[in-house]
């Protein structure tokens, strides 16, 4: 519900900090002015001639509980970004929390009926003021001097990281259900492509818009135009026009600033709900502008289709589309997204494409690709086995197979 929002519009997190803040001020000053009032105006006596009434007791809940700015920032920003960690058991957690806040305010409410001959002498109610007053004034300090995008961060720092880059610290994080295809065979995708530190603490997120999710579980990292700044290649699904292949640039920032991503480039979306791809490893320079072109496997479960795509400033053109027969990078329900790969042979315009057979465990076929003719010839050439998993250049495997050429 309202998580969903805060997710999309971070700066209500940042608004219901500075209210909280401003509260806690408030009733600090509040109590500190009780500390040095004269026994005839303590709250002690202040109210001994005002009648009980339904209003009073009304008014007086209020004003702690639903007109407190600071409730909504610990139970709906706080509790709210936590619970989304946990899926279909986030109400198990809302129930515990619920418990535990009944049982710790119901234990103050006894425990301040039992201290009440202490507290009602005007000794014991100014050192009770005086304690509240410190209370409220530390984390008042405590809560306006942390970082200006601490709150909108908040709502990521709770939230259980997906996959990440361990090298540049860039990850999927914001496990979300707002789009269930599973072809993960998970009922969750991510919405946020963020950095983290060497703590493991969230630095800079992206959140991605309600309507689109990453349909992702790898965080590919390289540089595709040696130009000394790294890319990350993801796979960006709407929800209505499905998957498309996205570029985004990694800042690794400096001595005062944070690591960051934000997006570059994507391509077209296949046009229809429920429908993916899968990008292979590796990168390819096919026309000699010094930038490498991406190959993924569109639709691997259905049709499975080689599309090889190139970047152009904030597009990634399509250059080919090739019909796959047998062939796939992807099984539904499978986490493993690698094993198939995208190499250099050598020779401009030409590409090694290898692609694992979909009804032969794990044999594979190496194609060659010419980008003069848009064609895709298959070769006698000997699979590579060295696919590593977790890394994108897959320059081992490449070399095995540049060597047949």
């Amino acid at each position: 519900g309202l998580y969903l929002v805060i997710e999309q519009f971070p700066v209500i997190a940042f608004i219901a900090k500075w209210m909280a803040v401003a509260f806690l001020t408030w009733y600090g000053l509040v109590s500190l002015r009780r500390v040095f009032q004269t026994p005839e105006e303590s709250w002690l006596t202040s109210g001994d001639d005002v009648a009980p009434s339904v209003m009073r007791a009304v008014t007086t809940t209020l004003g702690f509980s639903l007109l407190n700015p600071h409730v909504y920032f610990d139970t709906v920003v706080k509790l709210g970004s936590t619970g989304a960690q946990f899926g279909p058991e986030r109400w198990w957690f809302a129930l515990g929390a619920a418990t535990a806040s009944f049982l710790w305010f119901f234990t103050i409410s006894y425990g301040a009926k039992q201290m009440a001959p202490a507290l009602s002498t005007v000794r014991g109610a100014r050192v009770l003021d005086s304690v509240v007053a410190a209370i409220m004034f530390i984390f008042a300090a405590l809560m306006a001097l942390a970082p200006a995008d601490a709150s909108a961060q908040a709502v990521v720092n709770t939230v259980k990281l997906g996959p990440c880059d361990d090298l540049t610290g860039v990850c999927l994080a914001n496990p979300t259900q707002r789009y269930q295809h599973g072809v993960f065979g998970q009922p969750f995708e991510y919405g946020t492509l963020l950095t983290i530190d060497a703590q493991g603490s969230a630095l800079q997120p992206y959140n991605l818009p309600y309507e689109q999710v990453f349909e992702d579980r790898r965080v590919r990292i390289t540089d595709l135009d040696d130009d000394g700044t790294q890319e990350v290649i993801v796979v960006v699904t709407h929800r209505d026009l499905g998957a498309a292949l996205a570029l985004y640039a990694f800042d690794a920032g400096t001595a005062t600033t944070s690591a960051s991503v934000f997006p570059m480039a994507q391509s077209g979306y296949i046009g229809a709900a429920n429908r993916w791809l899968n990008p292979l490893d590796g990168a390819v320079d096919l026309d000699g502008d010094g930038s490498r072109e991406i190959a993924v496997i569109e639709t691997p479960h259905i049709r499975p289709t080689l599309r090889i795509h190139q970047w152009n400033g904030s597009k990634l053109d399509e250059l080919a589309r090739i019909p796959l027969d047998g062939h796939s990078n992807h099984q539904m329900g499978s986490l493993d997204m690698a094993g198939a790969i995208f190499c250099e042979t050598g020779t401009l315009g030409q590409a090694a494409v290898q692609i694992p057979k979909t009804k032969s465990g794990d044999e594979a076929s190496v194609f060659l690709f010419d980008l003069a003719t848009t064609s895709l010839t298959a070769t006698d050439l000997i699979p590579s086995r060295r696919i590593m998993s977790g890394f994108f250049d897959q320059n081992a495997a490449c070399q095995q197979l540049r060597d047949q050429f």
